[in-house]
């Protein structure tokens, strides 16, 4: 059976004996390796992106880059639905004539004029 001491950087969590640092620490210090970062190159300035709030952004960027897709993908998708709705409205309109329609009212009106 394994052996579990307490994780050395927080003291709380619990570790198997040979590992370096509990899973809570690994991720608030970013890390997949076992490599901790100096302090002088950990970036403490960052805060969570304000839309979706589980990536980290620096002060004066609005959101991601994960966020920024997202919104550029959703507008060009607007897009594509503005187009189909005018183009929907166009086909829609009854003020619109067909050609053979048009024939048809031309034909009229010459018949009226010869006939009067």
């Amino acid at each position: 059976m394994a052996k579990y001491i307490k994780c050395p950087r927080c003291e709380i969590n619990y570790i198997k004996e040979g590992e370096e640092l509990c899973e809570v620490c690994k991720a608030e210090l970013r890390i997949g390796g076992m490599e901790l970062l100096d302090e002088d190159e950990y970036e403490e300035d960052l805060i969570p992106c304000p839309i979706c709030k589980e990536n980290f952004i620096h002060p004066g960027q609005d959101m991601c880059d994960e966020c920024r897709e997202r919104l550029a993908r959703d507008e060009a998708e607007e897009k594509d639905d503005e187009w189909d709705d005018k183009e929907e409205e166009v086909l829609d309109d009854d003020n619109d004539l067909s050609l053979d329609q048009m024939e048809d009212d031309e034909f009229d009106d010459e018949y009226e004029e010869e006939e009067e």
